[in-house]
């Protein structure tokens, strides 16, 4: 039988789903397995100003929502 590679999911190569492989693990294993972090994602250039619209979009009904409170406050 063929040992699955490095690169491959072992719980994909014996049928077994994320949830059903973390079950089986050990407890020290498992603080282990979800101490690993992968780091951050680079964003290529479109993603990098979708988040800066948003960003700005965010700001502008942040600042109609305080004038609207603040026309409402006044009367």
């Amino acid at each position: 039988m063929d040992e699955p590679r490095a690169t491959e999911d072992p719980g994909k190569a014996a049928g077994l789903t994320s949830a059903q492989v973390l079950s089986l693990l050990e407890p020290d294993q498992l603080v282990s397995a979800k101490r690993h972090h992968f780091g951050r994602r680079t964003a290529v250039p479109w993603q990098t100003v979708a988040f800066w619209i948003l960003r700005v979009y965010w700001v502008a009904v942040l600042v109609v929502a305080v004038l609207a409170a603040m026309r409402a406050i006044k009367g």
